[in-house]
């Protein structure tokens, strides 16, 4: 896995810092306000007294050095935005895998549930809802109530799309059900009726 943060300082000779115990008088101590950098204002000072530099060249070198610190915190910063755009697109993706799985099951019902209505009102043909249900469930891993299968028949012409219809009806996935024999070609038929579709409104 990629690793995100700061990447470790790299220090010119004699850079590098070293820690020093220092004792000021407590009122030079509270006129310092909260925001200073300790550190910084001691370096300052120090390199003022006996660097050998004046206050614009330490100005100069202070103000290069915050540039260098502050490049290295957009680079982190540029890291972690990366992994958290892709982190989104790959669950854009996802949602619109499982939206499409949605519709081309519900797309699949209907075309089911249109066909069995219309040849039991117009030919008085008998269905039998617990074979088809096994069916389904052997074949495409989906299962639902024989009232809910009854229902869909009545009220075929009425039946929402996509997950609606797959909630309206207690439409239930199994474990495994992308695996069944019927599944890819479900997504095929749907991704084919969608294409057809498109090219007949252009």
């Amino acid at each position: 896995m990629r690793k995100v943060g700061r990447p470790r300082k790299k220090y010119m000779p004699g850079e590098r810092p070293t820690i020093l115990s220092v004792a000021i008088p407590e009122g030079l101590s509270n006129a310092i306000p909260s925001s200073s950098n300790i550190s910084r204002e001691f370096t300052l000072f120090l390199q003022l007294r006996y660097g050998g530099k004046d206050k614009n060249e330490v100005d100069l070198e202070f103000i290069r050095n915050r540039i260098k610190e502050l490049e290295s915190e957009i680079a982190a910063l540029r890291a972690q935005e990366e992994l958290i755009i892709e982190r989104m697109r790959e669950e854009d993706e996802a949602r619109k895998e499982v939206m499409f799985q949605q519709e081309a099951l519900a797309f699949y019902l209907k075309r089911i549930f249109e066909g069995l209505a219309k040849s039991f009102y117009e030919a008085k043909s008998i269905y039998y809802p617990k074979e088809v249900i096994a069916d389904l469930e052997r074949n495409v891993g989906i299962t639902m109530t024989e009232a809910a299968f009854h229902s869909a028949i009545r009220n075929y012409d009425k039946l929402p799309s996509g997950n609606q219809l797959l909630i309206e009806l207690g439409v239930k996935l199994l474990p495994g059900c992308q695996g069944r024999p019927y599944w890819k070609e479900i997504l095929a038929d749907y991704q084919k009726f969608l294409f057809m579709k498109k090219e007949a409104s252009q």
